[in-house]
């Protein structure tokens, strides 16, 4: 029987797949079984696992089980639906109570474990767990996390048990049939729920963090809030280098870019670095001004729609509280995922 450590320091590169990884190669696909339980899952944490799990021989035939909690909808939608794109792979939800409603989201009992095991396929060999502080998102398991995490695992040798098996088996299958099978119809009911839960608590938008996956999306929105510029014009936005990533890896200088709206093209539009008098390291684009033929842009919602890997973009300006945003922010909420700026005046973001 082998034990191993995973700590997980922010911002350093980590082992907390080595030993998962090592257990799944040695199983015997066809009869083995993983499973994994975490409170939260986002799309960004999916797509790393993943990442790391695909390149294992036995990834694609072992038959999966995921059981994911929605505890004040820090689940995203899009985390869901992907884990149900995986080959040989089953996903529900855990739901208190018989009814997928608002009250489900902030009622006990909570689900809340970090863990994955290989078992045999009839349940009755517990050959592998890990458990930990680390759920299924990017801050805990990306190559360059931005949490301190730790697990612990145990490998048992070859035909051994871990014991005591039934102990485990048991939790497990009371856990299992406490769950929701997770479909089209769930993800939409989850989503409507989840997003309502966003709007009644905005501070819940910055619980899943930063994606990575901006980096490759199609459509990115943003308010504007109050926008910088000269009086008059207040036509340049500000993201932080997680947002300026949809148009291309963020450079410490500026850079132009193509932006059009229709069917009006302007060139040479600065996408511009700058670090605050606080430090704070920003990108800010000017966007076209009205004597250009743009439009007002302050307090308002811009979504852009990436045409060459975000050096050209099309845009389209929304009023805040409008049905077209409100449209935006759904696509996000269910396709990809919604978020908030950092800082006194948080600006709501999202992208699908």
């Amino acid at each position: 029987m082998k034990s191993y450590v995973a700590p997980v320091t922010a911002g350093s590169p980590h082992t907390q797949f080595t030993s998962f990884d090592n257990a799944l190669s040695e199983v015997n696909a066809r009869d083995a079984r993983l499973l994994g339980g975490f409170a939260y899952a986002t799309l960004d944490g999916v797509q790393h696992f993943i990442a790391h799990a695909k390149a294992n021989k036995n990834w694609d035939p072992i038959s999966k089980r995921f059981v994911i909690g929605v505890h004040h909808g820090i689940t995203e939608p899009s985390a869901l639906e992907r884990l149900r794109s995986i080959r040989e792979s089953e996903v529900r939800i855990f739901v208190p109570g018989k009814r997928l409603n608002a009250d489900a989201l902030v009622s006990t009992p909570l689900f809340h474990p970090k863990v994955f095991a290989i078992t045999t396929s009839n349940n009755t060999r517990l050959r592998f767990l890990q458990a930990g502080s680390a759920n299924m998102t990017s801050s805990a398991l990306s190559d360059h996390p931005k949490n301190y995490e730790i697990s612990i695992s145990i490998d048992a040798d070859k035909a051994i048990s871990l014991a005591p098996v039934k102990v485990f088996v048991n939790w497990w299958s009371r856990v299992w049939k406490q769950s929701w099978e997770v479909d089209t119809a769930l993800i939409k009911r989850y989503a409507d729920l989840r997003l309502r839960m966003l709007e009644r608590n905005p501070i819940l938008r910055h619980a899943a963090g930063p994606s990575s996956n901006i980096r490759s999306t199609e459509y990115f929105f943003i308010e504007v809030g109050a926008a910088s510029g000269p009086p008059g014009l207040r036509h340049q936005i500000e993201f932080p280098e997680s947002l300026a990533a949809f148009f291309g890896r963020p450079v410490p200088h500026r850079r132009d870019l193509t932006l059009s709206s229709h069917g009006v093209v302007w060139h040479g539009r600065p996408l511009s670095f700058k670090t605050t008098t606080y430090g704070v390291e920003i990108w800010r684009l000017g966007m076209p001004t009205q004597h250009s033929g743009g439009e007002p842009v302050a307090n308002r919602v811009i979504r852009f729609r990436r045409l060459d890997e975000g050096r050209v973009c099309d845009f389209e300006v929304a009023d805040t509280n409008s049905n077209t945003v409100l449209k935006w922010t759904k696509s996000a909420n269910i396709f990809g995922h919604i978020g908030a700026t950092h800082g006194q005046r948080q600006r709501l973001y999202g992208f699908y």
